[in-house]
């Protein structure tokens, strides 16, 4: 964030240019040498306008009380001279977009031209349309008195029109200047809008392995349109498969027989594994190294549903033989007891097969099929082993006193599995205490 900024200071309207905060002003940020010789040209016909405005945001809601007014005072200020450009009167669910509105009706800079930032956790930081203001108010309120400052950069009235254009319409790129199709800014907004923009480049960005890369990250399809002898080339195939495994999708198909560019996209992605060759998708080595690489996925409790869907993802995709596996299910069912819910349907039936994977994860019986779930036989010698498992047993098992007792004498904490009539009733309780299950 702090990069593109830096970035956007070197297209504010040329007449203010003289207005662009020092290094001082601004810290953390640095000049970055491509954007040095980059400025847009002045345009005749341009009127003077304020480049940058500063504005201070001072808290009157961060915590109100019954009938306190939600709101808060935003000072807008020139930044250099101090001298106050407006005052508005912030809703405190106001978004940055809400208040870039506000200014525009103020001052009559068109939303598209402002760039509002803020000093956040010691550094500058770009502010985006969708941001609510408030949780910035929050943020600097835990320090004390202190305003928040927001700044206001004021882009070129050329630039940000090009932006918005491609950002809308990406193939639009290819009717601007070779001075907008060279500007990184403008270049990858119109590659998120659409992959094909990228032809439209200039060619030294087109060349630039790097910035290439970035475009890739950006839309993963734009791999399409990257240069013939970057597409060839296995080094540059890795690297964008490293920062986007849905690069895969788009990769040649030798690319997709190779194991080591498979490796690297489903670890980055794990639903890359969709487009992998089919033998690799039934290789057990490399789904199961992909999926538990301990760089990517520590070791996760059920909690951690992200890194769960992750890997739930992958297996998805795997072929029709590992699912049918036996040992592969297990390996995986031990650390992530959802994956049982990707096995064929003939082991999630298997009593004896879910009983192993029961012992392995308690979870997985969750994701047995319904009617070992709901067998009362095997759910009782479940909870007798691990008492937790209730928790994903039927409700009618739930109800049944003879599983929920058998359940707490495993683990009195399963009592809170149990059905609310049971653990609300005398009588059930009373046997929990003769049979010593739960304290007096």
């Amino acid at each position: 964030m702090l990069e593109s900024l830096c970035d956007l200071a070197f297209h504010l309207n040329p007449l203010g240019a003289e207005l662009v905060p020092s290094q001082a002003t601004w810290p953390g940020l640095q000049r970055r040498p491509d954007k040095e010789s980059g400025a847009v040209s002045k345009t005749e016909g341009c009127a003077p306008q304020p480049a940058q405005c500063t504005a201070s945001v001072v808290d009157a809601a961060s915590s109100p009380g019954p009938g306190t007014k939600r709101s808060f005072k935003l000072e807008v200020n020139h930044a250099l001279s101090g001298e106050v450009v407006c005052t508005l009167e912030a809703d405190i669910l106001w978004t940055v977009a809400d208040v870039k509105k506000r200014i525009y009706d103020v001052t009559g800079i068109p939303a598209h031209e402002q760039r509002l930032t803020a000093v956040l956790d010691g550094g500058q930081s770009a502010l985006v349309d969708t941001d609510v203001v408030s949780k910035s108010l929050n943020h600097r309120s835990k320090l004390g008195d202190v305003p928040i400052e927001m700044s206001l950069l004021r882009l070129d009235p050329l630039w940000a029109n090009a932006l918005r254009e491609v950002s809308e319409d990406g193939k639009m790129l290819a009717l601007h200047c070779e001075e907008f199709r060279q500007d990184r800014d403008i270049v990858l907004a119109a590659v998120r809008s659409q992959a094909r923009a990228l032809k439209y480049a200039a060619a030294d960005l087109q060349c630039d392995t790097e910035f290439v890369l970035e475009a890739i990250q950006a839309n993963p399809e734009a791999f399409k349109y990257a240069p013939d002898e970057l597409r060839c080339n296995t080094q540059f195939t890795m690297a964008a498969v490293q920062r986007c495994g849905a690069v895969l999708k788009h990769v040649g198909i030798n690319f997709k027989h190779d194991r080591a560019v498979v490796t690297a996209a489903i670890r980055s992605n794990h639903a890359a594994l969709r487009y992998a060759a089919e033998e690799l998708r039934a290789d057990r080595d490399l789904v199961l190294a992909a999926v538990m690489d301990d760089t990517l996925l520590s070791p996760a409790s059920e909690q951690e549903s992200g890194k769960i869907e992750q890997v739930g993802q992958a297996l998805k995709y795997v072929a029709n033989s590992l699912c049918h596996d036996r040992e592969f299910v297990l390996k995986l069912v031990e650390r992530w007891g959802q994956s049982l819910k990707y096995a064929a349907d003939e082991l999630r039936g298997d009593a004896s097969f879910v009983w192993e994977a029961v012992q392995c994860n308690a979870t997985s019986l969750k994701f047995a099929a319904d009617g070992l779930w709901m067998d009362r036989n095997f759910v009782l010698a479940a909870v007798r082993k691990q008492g937790s498992v209730l928790k994903y047993a039927s409700e009618a098992l739930q109800r049944d006193a003879e599983v929920v007792l058998s359940a707490i004498q495993s683990d009195p904490l399963a009592i809170k599995y149990a059905s609310e009539d049971l653990r609300r009733g005398t009588s059930f309780s009373g046997c929990c205490r003769i049979r010593s299950v739960l304290p007096a």
